[in-house]
């Protein structure tokens, strides 16, 4: 999510009695709330919100105490969590409008497919930069990656994934555990019964985009998938915690939970933290 409605008149009611870093910090959590769609784990949250003096955590503390709900393991946003369930209900509404559209006549829906792919092509191209080590950066990125890029592409037009008839499979969540457990032992793993709420939709989220992309037939061909990635993450030195820490901070060091963020995904997919490694 990387918009969201702030009520200034409410806001400014709620917070008069802040200091200018507590505001600071409140309205960093907030940022950080919605771009990841979850609650704010709280063994990570002072790392998150980036407070390392001594006032910035004392200053960070009284804030979450005040505006936010200590549940478990996160820190919970009444407000947020409303409106991120207005956005998801939005999200699905969409989604299901687009299906309904699915169902015009085969003549009209090729028609709307090319008009789309010919404008998604253009849009494509247009966005892509134009620099001098381009080229070396996505070489780097395919060499690294082979299984994944070996597979076939999204399909580009409506009419295509129509006549896919991509079965819809169900994510096998605790296959999942089993499968990063097994691939990276030496990364943080999740208990199987802490694995609910916002990461468990993440990962519901991730595999059936990706089943849909690439045409899974069956929950097989998405772990297969799965191990790929995960082999591909344990290749990163940053995503492993090998990487030089910064400063005082620790090295960072990635969790499933982590990955199936939507941003994160799409960053790990780009090789955005193997470029390094090259």
């Amino acid at each position: 999510m990387n918009y969201y409605e702030r009520h200034i008149g409410d806001y400014l009611k709620d917070t008069a009695h802040l200091s200018l870093l507590e505001h600071g910090i409140y309205s960093r959590l907030l940022d950080i709330y919605y771009s990841r769609e979850a609650p704010l784990p709280a063994d990570q949250v002072m790392r998150l919100v980036g407070a390392r003096s001594d006032e910035e955590k004392s200053a960070a503390r009284e804030v979450l105490n005040e505006f936010f709900v200590f549940d478990g393991d996160v820190y919970r946003h009444n407000r947020c969590d409303r409106e991120l369930e207005k956005y998801h209900d939005k999200a699905r509404k969409a989604s299901a409008s687009a299906a309904a559209r699915w169902n015009k006549p085969a003549a009209q829906c090729d028609v709307d497919a090319n008009a789309m792919r010919t404008h998604s092509e253009r849009s494509a191209e247009a966005m892509l930069p134009v620099t001098s080590n381009q080229t070396p950066v996505r070489e780097r990125v395919a060499t690294q990656l082979p299984a994944l890029r070996a597979e076939e592409r999204p399909t580009s037009s409506v009419s295509e994934i129509k006549k896919s008839k991509t079965p819809t499979l169900d994510c096998p969540h605790a296959e999942v555990l089993a499968l990063w457990a097994e691939v990276l032992p030496q990364l943080p793993q999740h208990l199987a019964s802490q694995w609910r709420g916002a990461r468990a939709a993440h990962l519901k989220a991730r595999w059936r985009e990706t089943a849909a992309e690439k045409g899974w037939v069956s929950q097989t061909d998405g772990l297969d998938y799965l191990r790929r990635l995960f082999g591909f993450v344990g290749r990163s030195p940053f995503l492993c915690g090998r990487a030089p820490p910064i400063g005082s901070r620790p090295p960072f060091v990635a969790e499933l939970a982590w990955l199936v963020e939507p941003g994160n995904w799409a960053k790990v997919l780009e090789g955005k933290y193997h470029q390094e490694a090259a």
